[in-house]
């Protein structure tokens, strides 16, 4: 979480717009409440009130809806990474290709994105997809109410002044990809009235087909899993519960077993004897 309101807050101060490190936490959490606790629509839901949070914060609508679209590029840059290079230490070869291939395509889209952005030439052949794009939204959802022409007119024109360097997106990208392995950065506890929030307890809506649902969250140190269940049709789900428990112990002495084995390793060989 504090890795995305670091690469968030980044990606704002290349516009203009100023947001405290906390208000950005407090958007981050609750964007990630709203996604899974709203079935089918909880993603666009979450995106929708990041957007208008920002916009609040005196950005310009265009300028958010590009750091929300960067923003998912380099986070999907930044976890394909993290899944090669864990592929790679495990001896995961195909799990290593995958995690390389989704890292050269993101780059690709991003490093596209940027260029057609800085060029007059690339925003004019935007024009046309996003016309017809809004068009057919217009007509699924009756919705923008005014004319798709004039509303990419005036973003294309807004996007004149928009501006992302080159330093700026490898700040992003950094922000991304290693704060979230600093110790101060997984301990950033949320404060609420004046008083501290010590435990989330994950939430999960169960609807339609869906009569089972599964969360997990990581808050200050301790992830906490969430199970939401129909009784009628899964009337045994405190055996789901209890499996989840003994596996997650299993893995806890596995890691304690791997650390004292490394530290053995480590240690001079007139130490160990």
């Amino acid at each position: 979480m504090t890795a995305f309101a670091l690469l968030q807050r980044r990606l704002l101060l290349s516009v203009g717009a100023r947001l405290t490190f906390g208000s950005l936490m407090a958007i981050v959490y609750t964007g990630t409440a709203i996604s899974p606790a709203v079935p089918v629509a909880g993603s666009g839901l979450a995106t929708a009130y990041s957007h208008q949070r920002f916009r609040a914060s005196g950005a310009h609508p265009a300028d958010v809806s590009m750091i929300l679209l960067i923003f998912g590029v380099i986070s999907t840059v930044a976890f394909a990474v993290v899944v090669g290079v864990g592929a790679v230490v495990s001896g995961n070869l195909e799990g290593s290709l995958a995690g390389l291939a989704t890292s050269v395509l993101a780059a690709m889209a991003m490093g596209c994105l940027v260029v057609a952005l800085h060029s007059p030439h690339g925003r004019a052949r935007l024009r046309r997809p996003a016309v017809l794009v809004l068009q057919l939204t217009r007509r699924l959802a009756r919705w923008p109410q005014d004319d798709a022409d004039t509303i990419v007119t005036r973003t294309i024109e807004r996007l004149d002044a928009f501006s992302l360097s080159l330093p700026s997106i490898v700040a992003a990208f950094v922000c991304a990809r290693a704060t979230a392995h600093l110790p101060w950065a997984r301990a950033q506890p949320l404060h609420g009235m004046g008083r501290r929030l010590l435990e989330i307890i994950p939430y999960v809506l169960i609807a339609n087909t869906v009569r089972t649902g599964i969360s997990i969250f990581s808050y200050c140190g301790n992830v906490t899993f969430g199970i939401t269940g129909d009784f009628t049709a899964n009337p045994d789900l405190d055996m789901l519960a209890q499996g989840i428990e003994h596996t997650v112990s299993e893995l806890l002495v596995a890691a304690k077993r791997h650390h004292r084995r490394a530290a053995t390793k480590r240690q001079p060989a007139a130490t160990r004897q």
